[in-house]
């Protein structure tokens, strides 16, 4: 046997391995390179994609807080001015309190003024004309100091009642001058209150036992209708 020539292939063999083992381990370990190389680029632009993301949100979160600062304080303007228009109002509201209540004393006032007249006639009159002390029924209606039958302004005595309802404090109605004589102080009871009244304007349809009484406009004298009422005469005119 040829020993030494076995010898020989054997360790050419063995070198030949050895290349081969080195040859693939590199290549392992270069794919291996790669594989991790790919994989951290990935995760480089992964990372780098998320960042973006996260940058874009901040952004838009700071928009958002932005555009809520921007709402507060609008809030907030509507608030303090929703807070001065209630000042505002409650003291609007005060005064009309203060002018109501002025407006009702006036009122009282005015009643005082315009009853007292009226008391103090009766007062005076009814010692001198207890033979005028009848009470008559009569139709009554109302109307205003321009209505539609004629009116001017002026009673038949030639009174203004354009602005008013009184003369000399008492109320003015119309009667007809063959039952009540023109100037004469009445009393007269309607379901609504009782009054003085002064006999001082005549009218088309006032006739007989009818009586007219003046009122302040024509609504009024619709609302308050025809009915009957009771009058005597305090005073003749």
């Amino acid at each position: 046997m040829n020993l030494p020539k076995i010898k020989n292939n054997k360790k050419h063999f063995l070198v030949i391995s050895l290349v081969i083992a080195v040859l693939l381990c590199g290549i392992i370990q270069q794919r291996q390179l790669n594989v991790i190389k790919k994989e951290k680029e990935e995760t480089e632009q992964q990372s780098r994609k998320t960042q973006r993301k996260n940058e874009s949100l901040m952004d838009e979160i700071f928009d958002k807080n932005n555009q809520l600062e921007k709402q507060e304080g609008e809030l907030n303007k509507l608030k303090e001015s929703e807070k001065i228009l209630n000042k505002k109002n409650s003291d609007l509201q005060e005064q009309l309190k203060k002018k109501d209540t002025e407006i009702n004393q006036l009122n009282d006032k005015i009643k005082k003024m315009s009853s007292k007249p009226e008391q103090a006639v009766a007062q005076s009159d009814n010692s001198k004309n207890n033979n005028q002390e009848e009470w008559m029924t009569f139709e009554a209606t109302y109307y205003d100091a321009f209505c539609n039958t004629g009116c001017t302004g002026k009673t038949a005595l030639g009174w203004n009642v354009s602005n008013t309802v009184y003369h000399q404090g008492h109320r003015v109605v119309a009667v007809d001058p063959n039952v009540i004589s023109l100037g004469s102080l009445l009393e007269i009871k309607t379901p609504y209150k009782s009054f003085t009244a002064l006999a001082g304007d005549t009218g088309g349809d006032i006739k007989n036992h009818r009586i007219d009484i003046l009122v302040e406009s024509k609504s009024k004298a619709y609302k308050l209708g025809r009915h009957n009422v009771k009058v005597r005469v305090i005073k003749e005119g």
